[in-house]
């Protein structure tokens, strides 16, 4: 049982393709070589950098001007009262009835709510912070 001229074909054909694939691969690697010791350098060169300083560097205005001047009675924030906003965010304490945080925008607040209750739903615990907001807010 010798091996026939086909599967001899098979082989050097299999071996053919092996040779270019890998042929293939040292091509590319030698091209990325030269790109990045040679010609990425020069690209850089002629690319447009900002000056750091001095002539031709250019400041854009602010964007959110200072009005209290011009205004200085709607800025004062001492003659408006705070108002308290409680919102629902949960502790990783494993523990529901501190998962409300009220704020002014100044002070915060995390009262612990229902403490004489052993399980409510969701709704339960937001309208007993709504209510400790209106007790905030009196």
């Amino acid at each position: 049982m010798g091996v026939s001229d086909r599967d001899r074909e098979g082989v050097e054909w299999g071996g053919f393709f092996a040779a270019l694939f890998g042929g293939a691969i040292v091509v590319a690697v030698v091209a990325a070589m030269v790109w990045f010791v040679m010609i990425g350098p020069m690209v850089d060169a002629f690319r447009y950098t900002p000056p750091s300083s001095g002539q031709g560097h250019y400041d854009p205005p602010d964007p959110t001007p200072d009005l209290s001047d011009e205004y200085p009675d709607r800025y004062d924030d001492h003659d408006m009262p705070a108002t308290w906003v409680c919102s629902y965010d949960p502790t990783m304490n494993n523990d529901w009835h501190d998962d409300v945080l009220c704020t002014d925008g100044v002070s915060r607040d995390r009262p612990y709510l229902l403490p004489d209750d052993s399980f409510v739903t969701d709704d339960e615990l937001m309208r007993e912070a709504a209510r400790y907001e209106d007790y905030l807010n009196s």
